[in-house]
């Protein structure tokens, strides 16, 4: 029998000193590593050097990237670059086409194309849309709010 030990490598910054530090962490390790406080002065260090904190599951990362096409690999990119706590995102489809150089017929193909994928989720209000990107693809916000949410989803889950 095979006694393999899975290794990590994690990439982060030290929130004391600013420096990037990269090392071999166990599965245990990352997990913990993960699992951050979140204090206002950490947010604040975090966000001054790295910009905000999403966590973005790899295994979507590849499956989007054979599965979506160009278009909407683009907007759904940009999409997470500017999603807010929760992964809430409200912005028109007009800005989004602006900010990325498409035209606005281009953006709403892509975002229906990530509709019907399941990348995004689609909620009018008034005479705008909010979007929500897939929790179970990504997440901004602490993991107690992210299990409630995914939870719901699912009840298979403890």
């Amino acid at each position: 029998m095979n006694n393999l030990k899975v290794v990590f490598r994690a990439e982060y910054v030290d929130v004391d000193t600013g420096e990037f530090i990269t090392k071999e962490v166990s599965e245990d390790e990352l997990v913990s590593m993960l699992v951050w406080k979140d204090t206002k002065r950490r947010r604040k260090l975090i966000k001054h050097f790295l910009g905000e904190k999403i966590m973005v599951f790899q295994e979507i990362l590849r499956k989007a990237t054979k599965e979506l096409k160009n278009d909407e690999l683009k907007v759904f990119n940009y999409m997470l670059g500017i999603m807010d706590f929760e992964n809430w995102i409200n912005i028109p489809q007009k800005e989004i086409a602006k900010e990325i150089g498409f035209d606005e017929r281009r953006v709403r193909r892509a975002l229906k194309g990530l509709k019907e994928k399941g990348y995004i989720e689609v909620y009018r209000k008034g005479r705008g849309n909010y979007y929500r990107i897939n929790p179970e693809i990504a997440w901004k916000g602490d993991e107690k709010s992210h299990l409630k949410i995914i939870r719901g989803r699912n009840p298979l889950i403890d």
